[in-house]
């Protein structure tokens, strides 16, 4: 089956492609997916599916803010938040995303800090 047939989704009728997006989406909701792969399928489905890319790059941030993946570096963090960026941009939630981004900001700094207390 030609590629660009995953691609094609008009508001009338969705593909069985995007289907398969839903899932994946869920799976990575639903899993300790590793967040390098979650920043991949963000950037490679950035031009093709606006709305996918933003998720899994939100899933990608927030897995790297609470300690997943094997040794994150910061670029992973940049890209997670680059590609969450762009995606919002492209479909118009740009605020929701800065509000998003904020919230699990807010979260990691709680859960530095509850660590530090109970070391202390």
């Amino acid at each position: 089956m030609p590629r660009s047939w995953c691609v094609k989704d008009t508001m009338a009728r969705r593909s069985p492609c995007a289907a398969l997006l839903d899932i994946a989406l869920e799976c990575a909701r639903a899993s300790d997916a590793d967040p390098a792969t979650l920043v991949r399928a963000a950037r490679d489905f950035a031009g093709k599916n606006a709305e996918f890319s933003t998720e899994v790059a939100l899933l990608a941030l927030s897995g790297l803010l609470n300690g997943a993946g094997y040794d994150p570096d910061p670029a992973t963090v940049r890209a997670a938040y680059d590609h969450l960026m762009v995606g919002a941009a492209r479909t118009g939630t740009e605020a929701w995303a800065r509000e998003q981004v904020a919230k699990l900001a807010r979260q990691a700094a709680s859960t530095c800090s509850n660590r530090a207390s109970f070391g202390a």
